[in-house]
Protein backbone atom coordinates (compact mmCIF):
# COMPACT_ATOMS: atom_id res chain seq x y z
CA UNK A 1 0.00 0.00 0.00
CA UNK A 2 1.03 3.58 -0.47
CA UNK A 3 0.19 4.64 3.06
CA UNK A 4 1.84 7.95 3.91
CA UNK A 5 2.81 8.40 0.23
CA UNK A 6 2.25 11.86 -1.24
CA UNK A 7 1.91 12.23 -5.00
CA UNK A 8 2.82 15.71 -6.18
CA UNK A 9 0.95 16.83 -9.28
CA UNK A 10 1.24 19.76 -11.62
CA UNK A 11 -1.24 21.51 -13.87
CA UNK A 12 -2.60 19.12 -16.48
CA UNK A 13 -1.82 15.91 -14.54
CA UNK A 14 -4.42 13.17 -14.24
CA UNK A 15 -4.51 10.73 -11.33
CA UNK A 16 -6.63 7.58 -11.62
CA UNK A 17 -7.13 4.93 -8.94
CA UNK A 18 -9.76 2.35 -7.92
CA UNK A 19 -12.47 3.79 -5.70
CA UNK A 20 -13.06 1.06 -3.15
CA UNK A 21 -12.08 0.44 0.47
CA UNK A 22 -8.86 -1.32 -0.54
CA UNK A 23 -7.46 1.98 -1.84
CA UNK A 24 -8.03 4.61 0.86
CA UNK A 25 -7.02 8.11 -0.10
CA UNK A 26 -7.07 11.66 1.14
CA UNK A 27 -7.28 14.99 -0.63
CA UNK A 28 -5.95 18.34 0.48
CA UNK A 29 -7.65 21.73 0.09
CA UNK A 30 -7.25 23.56 -3.20
CA UNK A 31 -5.29 26.74 -2.44
CA UNK A 32 -5.07 28.01 -6.01
CA UNK A 33 -7.02 27.16 -9.15
CA UNK A 34 -9.75 24.52 -9.54
CA UNK A 35 -9.91 20.77 -8.86
CA UNK A 36 -12.15 18.68 -11.09
CA UNK A 37 -13.35 15.27 -9.96
CA UNK A 38 -15.09 12.50 -11.90
CA UNK A 39 -16.57 9.51 -10.12
CA UNK A 40 -17.61 6.40 -12.03
CA UNK A 41 -18.76 2.95 -10.96
CA UNK A 42 -18.58 -0.20 -13.06
CA UNK A 43 -20.06 -3.46 -11.86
Amino acid sequence: MLEDKKIDTKKGDLLIFPSNFLYPHEITPVTKGVRYSYVSWVW
